[in-house]
């Protein structure tokens, strides 16, 4: 295209220009490298074909086919001729031709070539001149083209039939440069489609290591930011409250969603998404959306070009995008371009979102899916909600459920044994605590003997002296004395006897297997203690028993043979089967409430090792089957009607 830029430094055609065929053949020559637009191609190429050919007028007029009513073997009509462009030679005056009629045009369409020559059938002939001829020539710039015609009005009448051959000659040898323009056109465009749908590939790929819905969305705004030379691109999506909620900005991984401009910006998104439509600025002519919220959100921000794209999947809309530029705009590859990113990469971003979700959205999203066919998928949680909501009131009305009635119980045995002091004397070792578990005959305590060895030593003297005393006076014959030492040594055998039990029975030993309930008498090493003082007490863990502490308003639920379930407070979560054995029949005041002591037999086999009289829990007595709204209701209705009553 360097011959056209030399004799036209601004790159415009030269309409006017008159030029003789060798400036029309590199015209010409030029034209099959162009790459400019289909407007200045055409302006080349009639100055050329003027220049080659002689031309006083060269005209592209284009025409769409009008198929309504075509026979068999017919070419097809065409309907709305319009001048594309046209170059004149104004260096002559020539004579102002009007232009081709619709009949003219058909005839070229349909024939390849129309050739009027000078003073036929005198189509707006003037009678003071002789009107020039002209040559209609179609050119096939491809399929699916609009149809395209040139006109040619010679300098010279075409009455020689050399001349007008050699005319036609050359016009068939540069008849070819336009389809070949197209062709060059649609094989950069295809380039540039492949160049862009390898782009779109590429960030898909990228998305694929992006494991979180906000990183990915980063991802994208970056991206189209850079291959787009956009200075902010910003994602919004729809959120429940079917609003669209600004969730990325390009370069920017925290804002405030409170910003003025933020503001701005989702209410230029939702006006994308209202219309469903991309939204330009500046609007293109033609164009009738509504761009009240984009106008607004371009001047605050001092924007130029702004396009907004509404992001879709299964034909629902889930957010927009939204581009921006300041140096240029946005043109129509742009926004295909634009178009082909977006709808690739929605399915990631669903996919992302969806996996970002917490498990119960995740189970909600789910269960709409697959409840759809049967109500639809709107409205899903108030649908679930209702049926639910049914579901249990049937439920609560119509069925029964296990009634158990709940109070307090304490864990007791009836075999209790007491251990006493057996003499006044002092406490010299304590074995155990209250809480040990004991064998029976094991030692609990043992009383200071000290005192008692030293009698028992006094008391061994004692009888030896007797004794001599007896043999001494038996040896002498005195029978009086000898009877009155041996009464002397029978009652320091009586008093060694004395002592010696006492010693033995220091040692106070448990009299039963169990568990000691009271008795801590570590503090009290040394103290003295007097005969029959209660040291400890015992108590057996073979026959205990629960007593029940029944609120009046329960105990008419109750009967002896009622079966329940025991669970103590420090284990829970073990239960233990029990059965009403007897009722009391008088109620007791027990923290400022009327209550029934009931007793019940464990029914357990083996008693558990961690047992202890005096253990407190929780007794659930099975009543019978109830109905559920009665259980859940019958205490308010018991008090509304004492409330009531009169």
């Amino acid at each position: 295209m360097t011959e056209l830029k030399q004799r036209d430094p601004v790159n415009r055609p030269a309409k006017n220009s008159s030029g003789g065929v060798d400036y029309g053949i590199i015209q010409l020559r030029a034209l099959r490298q162009f790459s400019g637009a289909p407007r200045e191609f055409w302006s080349y190429y009639l100055v050329g074909v003027g220049g080659l050919c002689g031309a006083q007028r060269c005209t592209i007029l284009t025409g769409k086919a009008d198929n309504s009513a075509i026979k068999d073997g017919e070419a097809p009509k065409e309907a709305g001729w319009q001048v594309l462009s046209t170059w004149n030679d104004d260096s002559q005056n020539n004579m102002k031709l009007p232009m081709p009629s619709q009949t003219l045009l058909n005839k070229a369409m349909a024939d390849g070539m129309v050739v009027e020559s000078a003073n036929s059938t005198g189509e707006a002939t003037n009678p003071a001149s002789v009107s020039p001829g002209r040559i209609l020539i179609r050119l096939d710039i491809g399929p699916g083209q609009p149809s395209v015609v040139m006109e040619l009005v010679s300098r010279q009448p075409l009455v020689a039939k050399e001349s007008t051959l050699e005319l036609i000659f050359r016009l068939k040898l540069v008849a070819d440069i336009p389809a070949a323009y197209q062709l060059s056109r649609e094989y950069q465009q295809a380039r540039r489609d492949v160049v862009r749908v390898a782009e779109v590939l590429d960030l898909t790929g990228r998305l694929q290591a992006d494991s979180s819905y906000q990183q990915a969305a980063m991802t994208i705004c970056n991206e189209l930011a850079a291959k787009f030379k956009c200075s902010q691109v910003s994602m919004g999506w729809v959120d429940d409250q079917e609003y669209v909620s600004l969730e990325s900005i390009s370069h920017m991984w925290k804002f405030d969603r409170k910003m003025v401009m933020a503001q701005a910006l989702e209410s230029a998104m939702e006006e994308a998404l209202d219309q469903d439509t991309e939204i330009v600025l500046p609007q293109a002519d033609g164009r009738t959306e509504v761009t009240l919220a984009h106008d607004t959100y371009a001047r605050e921000r001092s924007l130029k070009y702004v396009v907004t794209l509404p992001i879709r999947h299964s034909g629902n809309q889930l957010g927009v995008f939204c581009c921006e530029r300041t140096d240029e705009p946005f043109v129509e590859f742009d926004i295909w371009s634009l178009r082909l990113f977006v709808d690739h990469t929605a399915s990631r971003l669903v996919e992302l979102k969806r996996n970002d979700l917490w498990i119960g959205a995740k189970v909600a999203e789910y269960m709409g899916k697959l409840t759809a066919p049967i109500w639809g998928a709107e409205h899903f949680v108030a649908k679930i909600l209702g049926l639910l909501t049914t579901s249990i009131l049937i439920i609560v009305l119509m069925t029964t459920w296990p009634y158990r009635v709940e109070s307090p119980f304490l864990l007791k045995t009836d075999d209790t044994y007491t251990t006493p002091a057996p003499f006044d004397g002092y406490i010299d070792d304590v074995k155990v605590k209250e809480g040990d578990l004991v064998q029976k005959k094991s030692i609990l305590a043992k009383l200071d003997v000290r005192k008692l060895q030293m009698e028992k030593s006094s008391t061994l003297a004692e009888i030896s002296q007797y004794t001599l005393e007896a043999e001494n006076f038996r040896s002498q014959k005195d029978l009086a004395q000898m009877r009155i030492a041996r009464a002397k040594q029978e009652q320091a055998l009586s008093r060694f006897d004395q002592v010696s039990y006492q010693i033995k029975k220091a040692l106070i030993r448990s009299p039963i297997q169990g568990v000691v309930v009271e008795g801590d008498l570590q503090k009290l090493l040394g103290a003295p203690v007097r005969q029959g003082d209660a040291l400890f007490r015992v108590a057996s863990l073979e026959k205990m028993y629960v007593t029940i502490d029944v609120d009046e308003r329960d105990i008419h639920e109750i009967e002896v043979g009622m079966v329940g379930q025991v669970a103590f407070i420090g284990r829970p979560q073990e239960h233990f089967n029990i059965v009403v054995e007897k009722i009391q029949s008088v109620a007791q005041v027990r923290d400022g409430r009327n209550v029934f002591t009931v007793r019940a037999k464990i029914t357990e086999e083996k008693v558990a090792s961690w047992w202890r009289p005096g253990m407190s829990g929780v007794v659930k007595l099975d009543v019978g089957d109830r109905r559920i709204v009665w259980i859940l209701t019958h205490r308010t209705v018991e008090f509304l009607r004492m409330l009531t009553w009169w």
